[in-house]
């Protein structure tokens, strides 16, 4: 694409993301260093890319200018970086760096924008997640088996923990409606903890045969959850329910599923394949038996490697896409 006439910079400041000269195109955007992880910012105007190297904030509505950078050279490749959801705390931006997490200030100088290290895992970190509802906790995972929640008006230790003692963490997740309530996977066990409820898990779930790798709450029902694993499986779960480990329905996929998200709005779950297909693929999980529910709605085709990240960007908890919700709901028939 050709780069946009126009520029917030150079016209004015824009009152609403519509009004943004790139809201409505689709373009690629190359940055010179190998990109672990990827997040969006609370208003969706700035994306952070996270590598080796350090951290670069790219500005959607100047997109070919030189992206903000932040160097932190590191031997480890970056498991998941995640941008604060809250518009009070936007200039924080929590990293990996194997067994620490760092909370990047991005208000202050490059050079000194690290506003503190989280350190309390024995092994390396796997995911990291803010709460939606307190913009001063994080929850934070790891292959030693254990799940910290985080104070980072306190961050020498954590305020809360948890663990499998067995299997190591691969995801964890606050739930959107409840906030003491987060969930995390181990081997192929889903764990749902309660922060009140003290160390053992409110519900243990037998959920995949495989390796759990993707979580994902539901956006509206405070215990639906779904889950995706290496037996090319996609699970929706009520946890309050679930009898005999019995997920509502499971969509059936051709690859094993690295990330499964439901889509800000609608009906829709994306799915991220773990290798052999660089595709995204969109499902309708309103779909039954008789609709030949694993039929993906549609394919997004463009990377040349396997996806790593997939966001879309909003207000705290709730991710958008650039995409209109007419245009989201003609292709799940709505």
């Amino acid at each position: 694409m050709n780069p946009p006439k126009s520029s917030p910079s150079k016209g004015g400041a824009i009152e609403s993301a519509f009004d943004s000269p790139t809201f409505k195109l689709d373009m690629s955007i190359k940055v010179d260093a190998p990109v672990g992880a990827m997040s969006i910012s609370p208003s969706s105007r700035d994306v952070v890319l996270a590598s080796k190297q350090g951290l670069h904030i790219v500005d959607l509505d100047n997109p070919y200018d030189p992206p903000r950078f932040f160097q932190h050279l590191t031997a480890w490749s970056v498991a998941d970086v995640q941008w604060s959801p809250h518009a009070s705390h936007a200039h924080w931006v929590v990293s990996t760096s194997n067994q620490k997490a760092i909370v990047w200030n991005l208000a202050m100088p490059s050079h000194k924008a690290i506003e503190h290290v989280l350190q309390s895992h024995t092994r390396a970190i796997t995911d990291i997640n803010f709460s939606a509802h307190d913009p001063n906790t994080l929850a934070t995972c790891s292959v030693d088996s254990m799940v910290h929640c985080w104070d980072l008006r306190a961050p020498r230790r954590p305020a809360v923990s948890f663990a499998d003692w067995f299997a190591g963490a691969t995801q964890v997740k606050y739930n959107r409606q409840n906030p003491h309530i987060l969930a995390s996977a181990h081997d192929r066990y889903l764990y749902i903890w309660d922060t009140r409820m003290g160390a053992r898990a409110v519900r243990k779930i037998n959920a995949h045969t495989t390796k759990i790798y993707g979580l994902d709450w539901n956006r509206t029902r405070p215990t639906g959850i779904i889950t995706c694993a290496l037996d090319k499986s996609v699970r929706f779960w009520d946890y309050d329910y679930a009898p005999n480990d019995t997920p509502e329905r499971i969509i059936h996929t051709s690859f094993p599923v690295w990330r499964a998200r439901h889509t800000p709005f609608g009906w829709g779950v994306l799915t991220m394949p773990l290798r052999g297909d660089t595709s995204l693929y969109l499902w309708d999980r309103r779909r039954t038996k008789s609709a030949t529910p694993d039929v993906p709605v549609t394919r997004f085709e463009g990377h040349t490697d396997n996806v790593k990240s997939s966001y879309g960007g909003g207000e705290a908890g709730k991710e958008t896409t650039g995409m209109t919700i007419e245009s989201f709901n003609s292709l799940l028939g709505a």
